[in-house]
């Protein structure tokens, strides 16, 4: 009698082949904005930001689709030198004027950053663009900055 190992094997690795885009169809990828960026400017502010994708939405619970969860920290530089991280908030995409943006509100003290930022490729180079609007919290002017990012 002719062993079937061979067709089982064979059959077995097919229904592997077959079912692995799915597998990867499930795992979340990173968000083209997630990374550490540094300002292009040494003396622009905020001088470093931070995106994070926190979870996957990949999961359907109770009959409803999980949303990925991202983070954003902006990063200011003291007097002294030094580094300072605001307090990391969510982060979330909107479209505004036809462009998809990554869209966080950071409280600066006497003011809130929106933050707006989408990848933007220069020249083969990875930059972040940012725009921010500084939401004054009392009598002071409202402000804004546009300002490019490098990848680290």
């Amino acid at each position: 009698m002719k062993t079937r190992l061979p067709q089982v094997l064979a059959r077995a690795a097919v229904a592997v082949l077959m079912a692995a885009p799915n597998l990867a169809a499930a795992l979340c990828a990173a968000p083209p904005e997630s990374g550490r960026w540094q300002n292009m400017d040494d003396a622009g502010d905020p001088y470093r930001i931070v995106i994070t994708l926190d979870d996957c939405g990949d999961q359907v619970l109770n009959g409803q689709q999980t949303q990925s969860r991202l983070g954003l920290r902006a990063w200011v530089k003291q007097s002294s030198g030094q580094l300072y991280g605001r307090p990391k908030v969510q982060a979330r995409y909107v479209v505004d004027k036809g462009k998809r943006w990554l869209f966080a509100k950071v409280p600066t003290g006497g003011y809130v950053d929106n933050i707006w930022a989408r990848r933007d490729d220069r020249g083969g180079a990875k930059q972040l663009y940012v725009f921010i609007r500084h939401k004054s919290l009392d009598s002071k002017p409202d402000a804004e900055s546009k300002l490019r990012f490098k990848a680290l």
